[in-house]
C-alpha cells in the first residue's frame, strides 16, 4: 500500500514579506520647533482670544496622540491604537480563514516589545497535516481507488496534486494577509504620504497660519493703541481749551493753564508787533475794568499753537 497518506509531498505556503509591523513611538510624531508656536493667542478689544485654528489643531493632535481615558466619555484613540486595531482585525480574519490548514500558526505577542506585535507573524511547520490536507488526501485516494489506481504512480500524483491545491489556497490567504498589513502600515506610517506625516504637515500649516494671524493682531493692537492715544490727547487739549473759555467767560483777565500774559496797558495793544514778538501763538485781548488801586487796562493773553 502507498505511504503517501503518511508522508505527503512537502509544501510550504510562501511567507509574508513584511516583518512585524513596528509602531512608532508617540514621541516620534514631533512638530518642527518654532518659538512662536508655544502659546499662540490673539488680541481683540475685549481681551485675549483663541487663535482661529486652535480648535482644529487640538482635534488633529487628539487624533494623532489620543485624548482622554479609555472607556470614558470623549475618549479619542491615538493613531497607534487605531492602527493596532486594524492590524489585529486583519490577523484575526486571516487566522480564521487559515483554520484547518496544517502547519500554519500565529506567534504569541511579546509584551516586552510594546512597539512590535509579534502576533502578526505567521509560523510554518512543513509536512504537518491539518483537516483540509487530510480531507484532500482522502478525496484523492478515493478518486484513485475508484479508478483502480490507488497504489499506482497515478494515484500518487493525484494525492500530490490535491495537496498542492490546498497549499495554493493557504498561500493565497497568507499573501492577501501580508499585502493587507503592508497596506495598513504604509497608509499610516509612510514618511511622505502616511496619515502621521500628512497630519503633522497639516498641523504645521495651521500653526503657521495662526502665527501670521497673531502677528497681524499685534499690528492691529499697536494701531488701535496709537488711535486711542491720539484720541486721549485730543480730548485733553479740548478739555483745556474749554476750561480756558470758561475762565475767560467768568473772569476774562485770568491767565489759564498753558497761557501767558504778554502785554498790559491802558491803550489798545499793537497786535502786529505782538505777533512779530510771539510767533506761533494765538492771542486773547481782555479789557479789565479798574478797581481799587488797579485802573482800567488791556491785557493780551497768548496761547502757543499746536505744532
Amino acid at each position: 500500500m502507498s505511504t503517501n497518506y503518511f508522508n505527503p509531498i512537502s509544501y510550504m505556503p510562501r511567507q509574508p514579506t513584511q516583518t512585524p509591523v513596528q509602531m512608532p513611538n508617540q514621541t516620534s510624531f514631533t512638530l518642527p520647533t518654532n518659538p512662536g508656536w508655544g502659546n499662540v493667542t490673539g488680541w481683540s478689544p475685549t481681551g485675549q482670544v483663541a487663535a482661529p485654528n486652535q480648535g482644529q489643531i487640538q482635534g488633529l493632535l487628539a487624533g494623532l496622540y489620543g485624548s482622554g481615558t479609555p472607556g470614558q466619555p470623549g475618549y479619542v484613540p491615538g493613531l497607534n491604537e487605531r492602527v493596532a486595531n486594524q492590524l489585529g482585525l486583519a490577523r484575526n480574519n486571516a487566522r480564521d480563514a487559515l483554520r484547518g490548514f496544517g502547519g500554519i500558526s500565529f506567534r504569541q505577542n511579546d509584551p516586552s516589545t510594546p512597539n512590535v506585535d509579534e502576533s502578526l507573524m505567521v509560523d510554518y511547520q512543513p509536512d504537518k497535516l491539518g483537516t483540509r490536507e487530510r480531507q484532500a488526501v482522502l478525496g484523492a485516494r478515493a478518486a484513485a481507488n475508484a479508478r483502480g489506481m490507488l497504489s499506482s504512480g497515478f494515484g500518487d500524483q493525484m494525492i500530490g496534486s490535491a495537496l498542492q491545491r490546498v497549499g495554493e489556497e493557504a498561500r493565497a490567504i497568507v499573501n492577501q494577509y501580508s499585502s493587507q498589513i503592508n497596506q495598513i502600515a504604509n497608509e499610516n506610517f509612510d514618511p511622505l504620504r502616511g496619515t502621521a506625516a500628512t497630519t503633522l504637515q497639516q498641523i504645521q500649516g495651521l500653526y503657521g497660519a495662526d502665527t501670521q494671524w497673531q502677528a497681524s493682531g499685534e499690528l492691529q493692537r499697536q494701531a488701535a493703541e496709537r488711535v486711542a492715544a491720539e484720541q486721549a490727547e485730543s480730548s485733553r487739549l479740548a478739555a483745556e481749551a474749554a476750561q480756558r473759555q470758561q475762565n475767560a467767560a467768568t473772569n476774562p483777565g485770568t491767565v489759564g493753564a498753558g497761557e501767558s500774559m504778554v502785554w498790559r496797558g491802558e491803550n489798545r495793544p499793537n497786535m502786529a508787533e505782538l505777533e512779530r514778538r510771539h510767533p506761533n501763538h494765538t492771542f486773547r485781548v481782555v479789557f479789565v475794568q479798574g478797581g481799587g488801586s488797579s485802573g482800567a487796562h488791556y491785557r493780551v493773553i497768548a496761547t502757543p499753537r499746536a505744532s
